[in-house]
């Protein structure tokens, strides 16, 4: 029996109790819905009688709060939160826009997950590959309400109905990033500074013009988006991936931190890239959930191609003889 699964009957039940009155009407559903590398979630849809976009929560972390003592009432009044921000969110954005290209051409963007463990996902929506990576693309919306963030995964019907192309999509969605601002390549130094002491400052060299002209050895750089939510999709950027080879000119390795960001290494880092291989498997087993990892090898860039490329000796053997 799917416990979480169970538990979400029970809020579908009981969520109107925790929901203001101008809430009455809102109907909810289960759904079991595909998430990253074959990941299935059970969320509940709300739907409201006056809108065409419907939020979805899911339930594991509520579930999970439950198992660790929270009290119901608790839990509970959180998920109606929850929905009444995503809510708000849905309200800020013109619902016409979710149908018109035109409208929402500027908020493409691409995402990069792991091709292998993603083949049904893929197979609904346009996608290309890159190494044993795809790239597909998603509307990230620019409304945000207390800090939430809404996106739409673009279908294989939405390209049908706007009578594009996958070329024209991936052409657009590197425009578009190439052109934001907020991208950021930060030492693990300054990141790690930041978590611990809440400090906010700290250097991007993507600002810089030239090359990095001291490289402490070892050092590591975590390289991601202004949201830090799908940042890995940089290394599907040539020009984002060109200008970190202009600021490390010898070379550097890509360690696959998760969808969400990754780690530059320059070269040479005194680390054998058959142990650098074996560093990212083991953290992707013990400290990267499943459905926000993105692969267990090395990669690097080569810059004739203008594109990252795997590592051979960063595969098990077995995996490069499939």
């Amino acid at each position: 029996m799917n416990t979480v699964k169970v538990f979400a009957e029970g809020v579908v039940k009981q969520i109107h109790d925790y929901l203001p009155a101008e809430y009455g009407e809102v109907q909810c559903e289960i759904q079991e819905n595909l998430k990253n590398n074959g990941v299935r979630m059970v969320g509940v849809e709300f739907n409201k009688p006056d809108s065409i976009v419907s939020p979805v929560i899911y339930m594991e972390s509520f579930y999970d709060d439950i198992k660790r003592g929270t009290e119901i009432e608790s839990v509970m009044q959180n998920i109606a939160e929850c929905y009444i921000q995503q809510d708000q969110t849905a309200i800020s954005i013109n619902e016409n826009s979710l149908m018109s290209y035109e409208s929402i051409r500027q908020w493409i963007e691409p995402v990069l997950l792991n091709t292998a463990e993603n083949r049904e996902l893929l197979a609904q929506m346009p996608h290309r590959e890159m190494a044993d990576l795809s790239i597909f693309y998603s509307v990230v919306f620019p409304h945000q309400s207390k800090g939430m963030q809404a996106s739409m995964k673009i279908k294989n019907n939405h390209m049908e109905q706007w009578g594009m192309s996958e070329q024209d999509l991936y052409d657009l969605a590197m425009r578009n990033m190439e052109r934001k601002p907020d991208h950021k390549l930060t030492s693990m130094t300054d990141t790690l500074r930041s978590i611990l002491n809440g400090e906010m400052e700290q250097w991007n060299l993507l600002n810089e013009n030239q090359p990095l002209m001291v490289v402490p050895p070892g050092e590591m750089y975590v390289l991601s988006n202004g949201r830090s939510i799908y940042g890995a999709a940089l290394l599907a950027v040539p020009g984002i991936m060109e200008r970190v080879n202009h600021i490390f000119p010898d070379g550097y390795y890509i360690l696959p931190s998760s969808v969400h960001e990754t780690i530059i290494l320059p070269k040479p880092c005194g680390i054998s890239v058959k142990e650098l291989g074996e560093m990212v498997r083991d953290i992707n087993r013990t400290q990267v959930s499943r459905e926000e990892r993105l692969s267990d090898c090395v990669y690097e860039y080569d810059k004739e191609k203008s594109a990252i490329r795997q590592v051979p000796e960063s595969v098990r053997r077995r995996e490069r003889e499939r």
